[in-house]
């Protein structure tokens, strides 16, 4: 009975996941998607809804400066592995220069929020709140990739029609 009560909700995830992304818009997707994560997150901590009141927003103020982050050193190495035969090697030293410094910066707030979360969570919710990161992410790496295999399976069907 447990082991349904487990299960339940993450084929209930997975499904409203995947028809979202098969009806929705990106904007549409991406609201979907936080939501189930502040849900999960949320249900994982145990956190009450007062403290998910004050730790939200903290999380969401983290996500968007993390997210801001990961952007930024992508365009930076992006624009090294595509034009890297016409960069000077200056340019190309300063480029990667940037990417370290994102990257302890990436660092630097991770430990700058992690201080944030002590004053919200307790040291056992905070390391769920880890372990719910992960999972999360990982549960939607493999329903992307089952999303993109259906899409490639329908696409192929309906070649061969």
């Amino acid at each position: 009975m447990k082991r349904c009560l487990f299960i339940l909700p993450i084929l209930l995830f997975t499904a409203t996941l995947i028809n979202a992304q098969e009806k929705c818009s990106k904007e549409e997707q991406l609201e979907r998607i936080n939501a189930q994560k502040v849900a999960f997150f949320t249900k994982k901590t145990g956190m009450t809804s007062g403290t998910a009141q004050k730790f939200w927003p903290v999380y969401n103020e983290y996500s968007s400066k993390k997210d801001s982050l990961y952007q930024l050193k992508k365009t930076i190495q992006h624009r090294l592995y595509e034009k890297k035969a016409t960069l000077t090697n200056q340019q190309k030293d300063e480029s990667l220069n940037m990417i370290i410094r994102l990257k302890i910066e990436s660092a630097e707030t991770e430990q700058q929020y992690h201080q944030k979360f002590k004053k919200i969570l307790s040291i056992d919710q905070i390391i769920l709140l880890y372990e719910a990161e992960h999972e999360f992410k990982m549960r939607l790496f493999k329903q992307m990739k089952e999303a993109k295999k259906q899409y490639k399976k329908k696409d192929n069907d309906s070649s061969q029609s």
